[in-house]
């Protein structure tokens, strides 16, 4: 048979009873500041999501796709590179050939003034720019092409391979 432990006597006990009520106001502390953080959480999410709304017909909007572009958010400018000559929207702002005769990687000051004073008249947020480039582009003139759209702060940059022939 074993003998119950002795009850401790006292200063002991008052010590071993405030111990006791420590634990379970940490306890409760923590649980409670759990308990907020947790509805902190919910509410910060509940405030800020949203959802993906469906374009019309129930379908995803798409940007760059022709039909919805009006629908969605601006579609992004597209650079063209064709011919010796940069287009910005369909609109000259400058030759590459002497960057094609250089052979040296050179900021485009035309493509920069343009989309710059695009990217400041429209929308600051804007990052995203198209390169359509022509098959017979040489590279140098495409890589001063992306510097140029990275130093007027496009800093999403797409490519589409156009047709080389034509102008």
């Amino acid at each position: 048979m074993t003998t119950p432990e002795p009850k401790p006597a006292g200063r002991a006990r008052h010590a071993l009873a405030r111990a006791r009520k420590g634990r379970a106001r940490t306890r409760r502390v923590l649980l409670r500041t759990t308990f907020l953080t947790g509805l902190g959480v919910i509410g910060f999410f509940a405030l800020f999501w949203r959802p993906s709304s469906p374009g019309p017909g129930g379908r995803e909007i798409d940007a760059g796709a022709p039909e919805l572009a009006g629908a969605a958010e601006p579609r992004a400018p597209v650079v063209t590179l064709r011919g010796g000559r940069v287009l910005l929207d369909g609109v000259d702002v400058g030759t590459t050939e002497p960057i094609a005769q250089s052979g040296r990687l050179t900021r485009l000051d035309g493509l920069y003034q343009a989309l710059r004073r695009r990217w400041i008249e429209r929308d600051r947020h804007e990052r995203a720019v198209v390169l359509d480039v022509a098959a017979d582009v040489p590279a140098i003139v495409v890589k001063s092409a992306f510097q140029t759209a990275a130093f007027a702060g496009y800093t999403d940059v797409s490519f589409a391979l156009g047709d080389a022939s034509v102008p």
